[in-house]
């Protein structure tokens, strides 16, 4: 009986322990990953240029850059007005795929006070230890789920 059970419960330790670091990549990668949209508030906040050219990946094309900028630019352009009242949008990563080990899809909602909070899809790829920005699509206003 003992046998049998031991037959039972040893593939099914081998496969969890097959799994095991997997998952902790994972978990090493989605928290590089916060740890790049910390980063992007850090940016936003200090009106850092060279901390957001920093987040972008090595081989990002200028027009990709040019749009980032564009889109930062109209995300804090409010919050920057003399006198206003509007705050600093937050990013938060709202949902996150691994399409491969090396590269994500992020889904990252900015929000505020006084401001309609909107969502941008981040594609990163890893880069040496970090995660860095290849492609940025959005801002477009959140919906509630459908």
């Amino acid at each position: 009986m003992r046998i049998r059970k031991l037959c039972l419960i040893l593939p099914a330790m081998l496969l969890l322990w097959s799994v095991a670091p997997v998952r902790a990549a994972d978990a090493r990668d989605r928290a590089g990953i916060e740890t790049a949209v910390s980063a992007l508030n850090d940016a936003r906040r200090l009106k850092d240029g060279a901390g957001l050219s920093a987040l972008l990946a090595s081989d990002i094309s200028p027009a990709e850059r040019n749009l980032l900028i564009r889109f930062e630019s109209e995300l804090t352009a409010v919050a920057r007005q003399p006198m206003s009242e509007v705050m600093m949008p937050h990013a938060a990563l709202r949902e996150l795929i691994f399409v491969t080990p090396d590269v994500a899809v992020a889904e990252v909602v900015n929000s505020s006070v006084h401001q309609t909070a909107t969502v941008e899809v981040l594609i990163l790829k890893k880069e040496g230890a970090g995660w860095r920005i290849a492609m940025v699509r959005g801002p477009a206003p959140v919906r509630g789920p459908e």
